[in-house]
């Protein structure tokens, strides 16, 4: 059982679907399940580790609950159809704070939303403040409902699929605009072999090597990666191959063709084919040596990063040396649940959850200590009061003279 569920969660997380905004392709769907069943709240229900989040919701002021407290959760454990026709005759729901207490659930019902690998990731739910009588019910529309939100989920994966089909010549493209539409960040797409397959202009541009100086050959077999930060990239790319991550940032040295180090920030995100095995990984690159001095106020953005950045799963911020936030990107601000001029009041340390353990102030140790980078992951409060699991890369910023000049945070929400 244990690892049934380890699998059905790293499918959820490789989906990355998790804290993303409201989609109005996935919003039909919910208005459709409440007006065709006549039910005041309809959800798509994602089961994570220790909560149900909402990725559409109608009719519920909730964006998430504890897994503890989920129905949903009954769903995904017995992988069918689940009804409730009354939960105060329900010795399992009829003490639940969602029963005795807002939003006053009388009856439930949910049908399995699976994976493209068919793992129950969620429900598509229907609740009601009144008993119903199941027998009235037409439940095969919520299972064609529930393929509806599947095929929504699974886009993303059959678009991967397809490039396979459509012939060796174009497959790189057709994945490269999975990832992203537009960068002027350098990309590099890199194979299942973790070889190079394509090599960006800008990529050529900021490390100096041509596509064909490069084009199949894997890192290790061209001076590239500095040699104190290997063991880094590898451990990195480790966790992509493993599964257990689907994006990750890595900070590292590289080599440019004319022998001069660069440090770089390595936007990294992965693809992978039915059977489990990465058959994509694309790096989005930003040399952090020359980065411009951080923008003054949190609502203006540092081009030209920040039309990429706000298109990619990661946030990003700027900090200042006091570690107040200077600059959020949308995504930072949709991790973290707060509007942009919301955190230009806040510093880093009062995103931290009120229960989470003490830490060192991450601002002093990159101030005062040798290293210019750090990863952490840490516990947050976002602005709506929910908790979110964070894993937060600090990169710090120095002028033309040397002294300290910012701080670059960059953050990805955690699926456990």
């Amino acid at each position: 059982m244990k690892n049934d569920e380890t699998r059905r969660l790293q499918a959820l997380c490789a989906l990355g679907i998790l804290d993303t905004p409201a989609e109005e392709r996935f919003d039909r769907i919910t208005r459709l399940a409440a007006s065709l069943f006549n039910v005041p709240i309809a959800l798509i229900s994602l089961i994570d580790r220790d909560r149900q989040w909402f990725k559409s919701r109608f009719g519920m002021p909730l964006a998430q609950t504890g897994r503890h407290l989920s129905f949903c959760t009954h769903v995904v454990e017995r992988r069918n159809l689940l009804v409730i026709p009354d939960t105060h005759a329900d010795v399992r729901f009829a003490a639940s704070p969602l029963v005795v207490g807002a939003p006053y659930i009388r009856f439930y019902a949910g049908q399995p939303v699976r994976s493209p690998e068919g793992e129950v990731i969620g429900t598509l739910c229907l609740i009601d403040t009144r008993p119903r009588d199941p027998g009235a019910m037409d439940f095969s529309l919520l299972a064609d409902l529930a393929c509806m939100a599947e095929e929504e989920i699974g886009k993303p994966v059959a678009m991967v699929r397809s490039s396979f089909r459509s012939g060796a010549d174009d497959t790189a493209s057709r994945r490269l605009s999975l990832h992203i539409e537009q960068t002027p960040l350098a990309a590099i797409e890199w194979d299942g072999e973790v070889r190079v397959s394509l090599w960006s202009a800008r990529a050529r541009e900021l490390f100096g090597w041509s596509a064909v100086d490069v084009i199949g050959r894997h890192p290790g077999q061209w001076r590239f990666v500095h040699e104190s930060d290997a063991g880094k990239v590898e451990a990195a790319v480790g966790r992509l191959l493993n599964r257990s991550q689907s994006s990750n940032v890595c900070h590292n040295r590289n080599y440019r063709k004319d022998g001069s180090v660069i440090e770089c920030a390595w936007h990294n995100s992965a693809i992978f084919d039915a059977s489990g095995k990465m058959v994509s990984l694309l790096s989005l690159v930003q040399e952090l040596s020359g980065s411009p001095q951080a923008p003054r106020n949190a609502g203006s953005s540092p081009a030209p990063l920040t039309a990429a950045m706000e298109q990619a799963d990661i946030g990003l911020g700027h900090l200042g040396l006091d570690g107040r936030w200077r600059w959020a990107s949308r995504r930072l601000c949709d991790i973290l649940g707060y509007g942009a001029e919301e955190l230009a009041e806040c510093g880093l340390a009062d995103i931290d959850h009120p229960q989470a353990p003490h830490r060192d102030d991450p601002v002093r140790r990159l101030l005062t200590g040798p290293e210019d980078n750090l990863t952490l992951e840490r516990r947050c409060r976002r602005g709506n009061g929910d908790d979110i699991r964070v894993r937060q890369t600090l990169s710090l910023q120095r002028g033309n003279d040397g002294a300290p000049a910012y701080i670059v945070c960059t953050m990805e929400s955690l699926c456990a």
